[in-house]
Formats: structure tokens, C-alpha cells, sequence
């Protein structure tokens, strides 16, 4: 079996002064069905798409990227968006 792996690096610290860094207070419910006041940043999903071609066969992945003014906290599938 033959692989290709290809790494990207992003700079994404342009982006993250842009960014709302305003906390603001959010509700959240815990275990028990209490609920508390917590402080939140503001996180951003950007979606990404990547597409290759190899040996003739197309590959395309969709994924989005969870961000907040503090940096990148995960890469997720693409979601259904209503």
C-alpha cells in the first residue's frame, strides 16, 4: 500500500486580532440540572475544503475549524447547516 502525506501550515495570527475577545456571560447546565453563569469567548467556525486529484481519482474533504481570540481549539467534520 503507498501513502502521501502532505502537511499544511496555516499562519492564522492575522486573523485571530480581528477576532471579538469580549467574554460575555453564558448559562450552562450541568450534570446534576443546575444551572450556573459562566465566562465565554466568543468561538468562530471557518470552514475549509480540500480537494486533490490522484492517479485520475478526485478526493475532497470538508471540515471546519474552531477558533477564538486564545487560538485554534479543533478541526471538525462539517456540520449540516440549517
Amino acid at each position: 500500500m503507498k501513502s502521501v502525506r502532505h502537511i499544511f501550515r496555516y499562519d492564522l495570527s492575522s486573523l485571530f486580532p480581528r477576532l471579538d475577545d469580549d467574554r460575555k456571560l453564558v448559562p450552562v447546565i450541568d450534570g446534576n440540572g443546575r444551572i450556573s453563569v459562566i465566562e465565554a469567548m466568543r468561538k468562530y467556525r471557518v470552514r475549509v475544503d480540500v480537494r486533490a486529484t490522484f492517479a485520475g481519482e478526485r478526493h475532497e474533504h470538508k471540515a471546519e475549524i474552531i477558533l477564538d481570540k486564545n487560538g485554534l481549539h479543533a478541526i471538525a467534520p462539517e456540520t449540516a447547516r440549517p
